[in-house]
């Protein structure tokens, strides 16, 4: 079955479009995903800016959400046995890590930043 439209693309399509562009691109995604779009601080931002610039750091960026293994990884090596401890931002995915953990581990502890968005250290500055 087709994963229409993931398996027809040039597995560096993403490189290519951002590639001499990442501060569009990645200040676009600080400013959208972060709490408010001034968050955080336009020198922290062209601090990840300016490391994605290396074509291996940009690569891997884009490459984490390639990987699609979702939680399979897991449940083929069965539950895990450990404490997890979840962090979600209130603006953005709150609980759904939390969420998600609790289908392969027993001891989960989710919490919720107040006031975070999708980016929690530099949200909470």
């Amino acid at each position: 079955m087709s994963r229409w439209p993931y398996t027809c693309l040039p597995a560096d399509v993403n490189e290519r479009m951002v590639a001499g562009r990442e501060e569009i691109y990645f200040g676009h995604q600080f400013a959208s995903k972060a709490a408010t779009s001034h968050a955080i601080p336009p020198d922290a931002v062209d601090v990840y800016v300016d490391a994605l610039r290396d074509p291996a750091a940009l690569h891997a960026s884009f490459e984490f959400y390639r990987a699609d293994q979702g939680l399979a990884w897991v449940r083929e090596a069965g539950p895990l046995t450990i404490p997890v401890l979840t962090l979600g931002g209130e603006l953005s995915g709150g609980t759904f890590v939390e969420t998600v953990m609790r289908l392969v581990a027993a001891d989960v502890t989710g919490l919720v930043i107040p006031g975070a968005g999708h980016i929690l250290p530099d949200d909470q500055g």
